[in-house]
């Protein structure tokens, strides 16, 4: 007896039997009817939808002022209304439904199954294209329209969220706007203090574990992708049901506001807006991925001149992604059709069979379900094909909009104007488009060709790829991208201007001299006290390094400096055993200061460190910033008009490296980041001559790039756990065992991961940025990634964390891993401590001070030329503890235990193979190593032996595993 759920309030039936057709039954839970399909195929699982009103009203737009540029249609709409609509198979019934109750079905002849509600179709009609400034109708009422037509009207929508509110990691300050999907607000990330955009995704559809899944494989996917011309996706997350997106906060306006507040825009602008966007796109498409709803409103104007393609990954409905199903599942019943048809002829009759049920697929997502197809895409803008199957369109979909978009630009109005979305869509299938040159006289017939060969009705009359609509846009600018840039004489001139500007700033030269001045008093001053006091003396010449610590903390805070954040994402992704471990570590540390006697010492000089490194940045480094913003600002808007201009962003950069002369890293990352930085090293970091040009604070790199490493494992491990949920509720919502679903789950959450992992490694090849075909790679990607899921469905999937995990599971990975060493380190360091306090090796700072003070001039001038007398440590005393007291007696404990602290802040095994070798060398080598006349003895000798060893351990032990 199957079982099917209940569209309305989810509740569980079981069905006794039932005949092919399509029913109207009862809910027995809340008395709601809704069609239930049951399908020829007793294979195929049956089908649910709600019901709606027998005919669909449609709501006509008041008459407008702008005359119309497109005549009406004179046949009638050739799509459906929504009330004529057929009954799309929806996901199989949750596993989790209440208890199953029998519903009788009442014999009935099969009867059409309407989806749409009227009165949503009618809101959606009123907000939604208008002429010339209703282009005018805004983006976000379009979507929501759209997001009314296609779900219930019963269910709730998403709740406004009052600024304040906070979910994990977040802080809501307010709402940017609201479509199909959800509503996107404006949000401090509390990790990183910085701002981001989060999209939270309806109640409904969060409610739908089958299309969260689906949804999030696609997301995760997305935020994969980095360029400069689409909005990066950084984090997906879940709380109390509710899932949510954080993405690139863009400061500026929409194209969409853009043309609202000017009008039609000038063509080159017009065309270099279009270009970034197309690039965006293209890197996109070269990735397998088509995004479905280009149009102005998700195509973001950054405040330096960049445009960003907005929600790439993030456009898809539970009726486009059930579309999307169908669709596969046509595809496979089609191509097992070809192979029966190809390997029997006499099993000709089972393929036919299998392609009338394909075409019986075909006829639940074609022109009768245009309202879902709504959902994926704005209709204004939408190609011809993608309303009848968007699951099926490719990348020239996105072609097609780009282009109605660049219209819209030159002319200030929509290609197809309607009352309603089935009339401005039957337009967009049927009708000639008026050409931009024939609205606005100046444009150029070059151009007009060049959108009207984008907008064509056919997909195979359109350019075939971006690739080509770049070049045409370039070649009618005068650019390219191909080749070397060549600026103008005056451009570079300015360039230069610039450059001189920036590195010749006053306090540049102060800031250079102040920090070599204080780090050479400071440290002189250190080595003189030294031959009185050690604790004075270290303290000292550890003045400029507290100080730069502090530094660190107050510019990084103030300036949101590129390290410091890094620093505070490492922070943000560490565990609580990390925690604890640096809180014993620094516990340590406070216990050996004071066994020494030099806590209160330090304590005395902290805030000398700290009002040093506070006048350091208020007094020099603010000054300098304002002195640089203005050496800056004149070549900010040179980039800018270039970029208005259309020429490539990777082209700028190469201008800008190229002719800021040897010392260019530090302006290029002041105009572009670090990351940009890094990235152009590799292409412009010599000289024609090819000599290594200067880099700017390269002490920087080793330490971001581990933390790079650090935060990305890190992240792949929450990534995991969070892909694995989700994909758990989705196996479970379609009937799937729970404990099969879990092993499932994981599987597919690792073959995820590593394809998010293999998609940023290709993304770093130069190869991957030159894709023949996006429609094929999108194919070939699309089917790498459900051979692989299938692999994990099937349980042969073995990814890259499986792989590793008996050893990083095995108690020895844990012996041998970074806290055990950090541990041991500490333990070391306390051991030396506890020796030298015990044989007083170190005298406080009062007894020092108190001798300095009686002593006469003669007794301080025969104190420097006999020097400070080291303790002989041969005469002291080991700790009483049998075995280990004498191997931590000696200063080489000290040394041995800091290198161990300091190597165990790396993690994985195989730095282990270093660090413990060492740390033995130089404990038990200062008992038995022999006396090679060495100062120090033996225990010199064994610290030149285990140094050596620890710092090839720093380089070349370090593991991700």
């Amino acid at each position: 007896m199957p079982a099917i759920a209940c569209p309305h309030c989810n509740h569980s039936m079981t069905v006794r039997e039932a005949k092919p057709g399509t029913y109207k039954p009862k809910c027995a839970k809340c008395g709601q009817s809704f069609a239930l399909r049951v399908h020829d195929d007793p294979a195929k699982p049956w089908s649910t939808a709600k019901l709606a009103p027998p005919a669909a009203v449609e709501q006509t737009l008041p008459p407008t002022s702008a005359a119309k540029t497109v005549a009406e249609p004179s046949s009638p709409p050739s799509v459906p209304r929504a009330a004529e609509a057929t009954l799309p198979p929806p996901s199989p019934p949750r596993a989790s439904s209440p208890q199953a109750v029998e519903a009788t079905l009442p014999p009935s002849q099969p009867t059409a199954s309407p989806l749409a509600d009227p009165n949503a179709t009618a809101d959606f009609a009123a907000n939604l294209t208008r002429p010339q400034r209703a282009i005018e109708a805004t983006e976000a009422h379009t979507a929501a329209a759209v997001a009314s037509s296609t779900s219930p009207r019963h269910e709730q929508p998403l709740q406004p969220i009052n600024s304040g509110t906070k979910l994990p990691g977040y802080e809501l300050l307010g709402e940017l706007g609201r479509g199909a999907m959800g509503a996107v607000y404006k949000a401090r990330q509390l990790s990183l203090d910085r701002l981001v955009a989060l999209k939270v995704i309806q109640p409904q559809w969060a409610s739908n574990p089958t299309f969260i899944a689906r949804f999030t494989r696609e997301a995760y996917a997305a935020a994969q992708l980095s360029h400069h011309n689409v909005v990066q996706i950084y984090d997906l997350g879940s709380s109390s049901g509710s899932h949510f997106f954080s993405m690139e906060f863009v400061p500026g306006d929409s194209l969409d506001h853009v043309v609202k507040s000017q009008g039609n825009l000038d063509a080159e602008v017009a065309i270099g807006y279009v270009l970034q966007a197309a690039r965006g796109l293209q890197f996109a498409h070269q990735h397998g991925m088509v995004h479905r709803d280009v149009k102005p409103a998700n195509l973001l104007l950054s405040e330096r001149g960049v445009v960003k393609v907005a929600d790439l990954g993030l456009v898809k409905t539970p009726q486009a992604a059930e579309q999307e199903v169908a669709l596969e599942q046509e595809q496979a019943e089609a191509a097992a059709a070809a192979k029966l048809a190809e390997n029997a002829a006499a099993k000709s009759s089972s393929a036919r069979t299998v392609v009338g049920q394909s075409a019986t697929a075909r006829s639940l997502t074609g022109t009768d379900v245009t309202m879902v197809n709504v959902a994926m895409g704005t209709p204004a803008y939408m190609a011809p094909e993608q309303a009848i199957n968007a699951a099926g369109v490719d990348h020239r979909a996105d072609i097609y909009s780009l282009g109605c978009t660049l219209y819209v630009l030159l002319t200030g109005r929509p290609p197809f104007e309607g009352a309603t979305a089935n009339e401005v869509i039957t337009k967009h299938k049927s009708e000639p488009i008026v050409r931009p040159d024939a609205i606005i006289k100046r444009l150029d017939k070059r151009l007009s060709d060049i959108v009207v060969r984008m907008v064509a009705k056919r997909p195979e009359d359109r350019y075939p790829s971006l690739a080509e609509v770049i070049q045409d846009l370039e070649a009618y600018l005068g650019i390219q991208s191909t080749g070397p840039f060549s600026p103008r004489e005056e451009q570079v001139t300015l360039l230069e201007q610039s450059v001189k500007q920036f590195g010749e700033a006053k306090f540049a030269k102060i800031r250079s001299l102040a920090i070599l001045s204080v780090t050479a008093g400071f440290t002189a001053l250190g080595l003189g006290i030294s031959f009185w006091s050690l604790n004075l003396g270290l303290g000292l010449m550890l003045v400029p390094v507290m100080a730069a610590l502090v530094y660190f903390a107050v510019s990084g805070f103030l300036q949101r400096t590129f390290l410091f954040d890094k620093a505070r994402l490492w922070l943000s992704t560490t565990r609580t055993s990390d925690w604890l471990t640096w809180g014993a570590g620094g516990l340590v540390a406070l216990v050996v200061l004071m066994l020494l006697g030099w806590l209160i010492t330090w304590m005395v000089l902290l805030p000398i460190a700290v009002g040093l490194a506070v006048a350091l940045y208020f007094a020099i480094d603010r000054p300098l910033a304002q002195e640089r913003e203005a050496a800056l600002a004149p070549l900010h808007g040179l980039l800018k008009s270039f970029r208005l201009k259309g020429v490539e962003e990777d082209s700028l950069r190469q201008f800008v490296a190229r002719y800021s002369g040897e010392q260019w890293e530090e302006l290029f990352e002041s105009l572009f980041g670090y990351e940009a930085k890094i990235a152009a090293r590799e292409r412009f970091g010599r000289t024609e001559q090819g000599k290594r040009r200067s880099k700017f604070r390269a002490w920087r790199d080793p330490l971001i790039a581990w933390i790079d490493r650090r935060v990305t494992r890190l992240r792949e491990e929450r990534d995991r756990k969070h892909l694995q949920i989700v994909e758990e509720k989705g196996l479970e919502a379609q009937g799937i065992d729970p404990l099969q679903a879990r092993r499932q789950a994981k599987r597919m959450a690792e073959a995820l991961v590593d394809e998010a992992a293999e998609v940023r490694a290709a993304a770093v090849q130069p190869s991957a940025q030159t894709v023949a075909d996006p429609a094929a790679e999108a194919i070939k990607k699309r089917a790498r990634i459900k051979a692989m899921l299938h692999a994990a469905r099937q349980g042969s999937y073995e990814g890259r964390s499986s792989k590793l995990t008996s050893t990083a599971l095995s108690p020895l990975a844990f012996l041998f891993g970074g806290k055990v060493r950090f541990i041991l380190g500490t333990c070391l360091l306390l051991g030396f401590a506890l020796w030298a306090q015990q044989n007083g090796l170190f005298s406080n700072v009062e007894q020092i001070a108190s001798d300095i003070a009686n002593k006469t001039p003669a007794d301080v001038k025969a104190s420097l030329q006999n020097g400070m007398q080291i303790p002989d440590t041969s005469s002291t005393t080991p700790l009483p503890i049998p075995l280990i007291g004498p191997m931590v007696s000696s200063y080489n404990a000290a040394v041995a235990g800091l290198l161990l602290m300091v190597l165990g802040m790396f993690g994985g095994w195989r730095m282990s193979l270093f660090a413990i070798p060492a740390a033995a060398v130089m404990l038990v080598g200062a008992l038995y190593l022999p006396d090679l006349g060495l100062p120090g003895g033996p225990a010199t000798l064994a610290l030149a032996i285990g140094v050596p060893i620890a710092v090839l351990g720093f380089f070349f032990g370090g593991s991700e595993s």
